[in-house]
C-alpha cells in the first residue's frame, strides 16, 4: 500500500521519521546524498528511508502513460515499417522465412520495452533494439507455445479432460508470466520454470489478473477491428491490422515490465526511480526553504520567522523569500515582526521595480498595525510621492504629516508638506486644512531662508 507526505498528500513519501511519527517526500527532507545525511526537518531526528518502491503509481493507475508509450518517433517507424514489410513479405519467395524475421525483430524490441520499463527507464527504447537476435527469440517462443501446448495435450491423453482444462488454464494464464521471465533472464529453462511462473504470478497477486484482463481486451479489440477492416488480404488490411497488432503487443510488453517495477521488492530486487533529489546535494538555501514549508503546515511561526530572518540575512538578493515573509507576517499578524520589516521590505519594492504595489502594501500593513509609520523621513517621502502619483490623498496625508516634530532638521519637509496640502486640496471639506498646511510650508520656507 502507497503511503503519502503528511505535508504534500499527493506525494508519494520516501521518509519516515519514527520520532515525529511522520511520513515525507523528497521536498519534506533534509537529504544529503553527498554527505549520505537524511533528518527530519521538525526534530532534527534521522529519517528511516521507505525505499523507491513506495515512489511508484501502481500500473492501473498510469493507463494513459501506458498506451502514449510507443507514441515517439522510433517505436512509430518500427510499427509502421515492420507492418509495411509484413505486408510485401506476404508476396515474397519464402514468406514464412521473412515473416519469422520480421516477428522476431518485433518481439526483440518488445523484450527491451520490458527490461528498459523493468528498470524504472519508462521512455521506449530506439528501434535499434529491434535488431540482432530476433530470430532466436521468436524460436524460443515457439518452443514455449509448443511446450505449454505439449504439456496440456499430454494431461488431457493421460490422466483425463477435466484435469487437462485446470492445468490449460494455470499454463495459458502463466503465458504472460513465462514471457516476463523469459525477458529478465534470457534463459528459456527459466522461463518454463513452473516454480518461476507461480512465484512471479503470487508475488504480484490480484494485479496479475489485471494485466491478464488487459492481454484479452486488446486481442479481443484487435479482433474487431479485422472485422472492422474486413477479411480480405489485400495489403492496406494487412498493414492495418498489422500496425493495431504490434503497437498493442509494445504497450502490453511495456504493462508488464512496469509491473515487475512496481512489486520488485516482491520478487526480490530493486531498481532506481532515478530522482533528481538523490543526483543532486540540495543547497543550504533549498533546504531552509523546505524547513519552512514544514515549519509554516506545523504552526511553528516562531521557528519559521526566526529562519526567515536567517535566510534573508544570507540571500538578500533571493528573490520571492522577502514576499513570503511579508505575507507570512501579515497572517499571522505580528506587529513587532512588521515593524521591524516593512521598511526593509518597501525598500524592496522600490528596487525590484514594483512601486506600483506599495500603496496597497502599505494599507495592508496598516490592517495588522494601524498605527504604523515608516521609520526614516526619506522613505516616508519616497512612499508619499507614489501614493501622491496613484491619486491616494489619504495615504500622503497619513505618510507625511507630523513628520516636522519627528525629523525637525529634515531637507525633504518643504517638499514632504507640499504633497501633503495637494492631497488635502483633493479632498471634500479640507481646503481649510490645506490652506493652513500651505501657511505652515511658508513658515518652514522661511526658516530654511534665515538659517542659511
Amino acid at each position: 500500500m502507497m503511503e503519502y507526505c503528511k505535508y504534500h498528500p499527493l506525494t508519494p513519501a520516501t521518509y519516515k521519521c519514527n520520532s515525529c511519527h511522520s511520513l515525507n517526500c523528497d521536498a519534506c527532507a533534509n537529504t544529503d546524498s553527498y554527505r549520505g545525511v537524511n533528518s527530519c526537518y521538525l526534530c532534527q531526528q534521522a529519517l528511516v528511508s521507505l525505499g523507491d518502491t513506495n515512489n511508484i503509481v501502481p500500473f492501473w493507475r498510469r493507463l494513459e502513460e501506458s498506451f502514449r508509450y510507443p507514441m515517439n518517433s522510433d517505436s512509430i517507424m518500427l510499427i509502421v515499417g515492420i507492418s509495411i514489410l509484413t505486408a510485401i513479405s506476404m508476396y515474397l519467395p519464402f514468406a514464412i522465412v521473412w515473416y519469422l524475421l520480421l516477428t522476431g525483430a518485433l518481439f526483440k524490441y518488445c523484450f527491451s520495452c520490458l527490461e528498459n520499463t523493468s528498470n524504472g527507464n519508462l521512455k521506449a527504447p530506439d528501434m535499434g533494439e529491434a535488431y540482432g537476435g530476433g530470430f532466436g527469440l521468436i524460436f524460443k517462443i515457439i518452443f514455449m507455445v509448443v511446450a505449454v501446448s505439449f504439456v496440456i495435450g499430454s494431461v488431457f491423453t493421460y490422466l483425463g479432460a477435466m484435469l487437462a482444462s485446470v492445468i490449460g488454464i494455470v499454463l495459458i494464464a502463466g503465458f504472460p508470466a513465462m514471457m516476463i521471465n523469459l525477458a529478465l533472464t534470457e534463459d528459456l529453462l527459466e522461463a518454463l520454470n513452473p516454480a518461476k511462473m507461480i512465484k512471479l504470478m503470487t508475488a504480484i497477486g490480484l494485479p496479475y489478473g489485471l494485466l491478464l484482463a488487459f492481454v484479452m481486451i486488446m486481442s479481443a479489440s484487435v479482433s474487431i477491428i479485422n472485422q472492422i477492416i474486413g477479411a480480405e488480404l489485400s495489403i492496406i488490411s494487412t498493414i492495418l491490422q498489422s500496425a493495431v497488432g504490434n503497437y498493442y503487443m509494445i504497450v502490453i510488453f511495456h504493462i508488464m515490465g512496469y509491473m515487475i517495477f512496481q512489486y520488485q521488492k516482491e520478487l526480490g530486487f530493486e531498481t532506481s526511480t532515478n530522482n533528481l533529489y538523490d543526483e543532486h546535494k540540495k543547497s543550504v538555501l533549498q533546504k531552509n526553504i523546505e524547513r519552512i514549508d514544514v515549519l509554516i503546515k506545523e504552526g511553528e511561526y516562531d521557528a519559521v520567522i526566526k529562519l526567515y530572518q536567517e535566510v534573508i540575512a544570507n540571500h538578500p538578493d533571493e528573490k520571492n523569500i522577502k514576499p513570503n515573509y511579508f505575507e507570512l507576517l501579515l497572517a499571522s499578524k505580528n506587529v513587532e515582526q512588521l515593524d521591524k520589516f516593512a521598511a526593509d521590505y518597501f525598500d524592496y519594492l522600490l528596487l525590484s521595480g514594483r512601486k506600483d504595489q506599495i500603496p496597497t502594501t502599505f494599507k495592508r500593513v496598516l490592517k495588522v498595525n494601524p498605527n504604523f509609520i515608516p521609520n526614516t523621513a526619506e522613505q516616508r517621502l519616497k512612499l508619499a510621492k507614489i501614493c501622491n502619483h496613484n491619486g491616494d490623498s489619504i495615504t500622503v496625508i497619513k505618510l507625511i504629516n507630523g513628520m516636522h516634530k519627528t525629523f525637525p532638521d529634515y531637507d525633504g519637509l518643504i517638499e514632504g508638506y507640499g504633497l501633503m496640502a495637494d492631497a488635502l486640496d483633493s479632498l471634500p471639506n479640507m481646503q481649510e486644512k490645506a490652506k493652513t498646511c500651505r501657511m505652515f510650508i511658508k513658515k518652514l520656507v522661511s526658516e530654511s531662508l534665515n538659517s542659511a
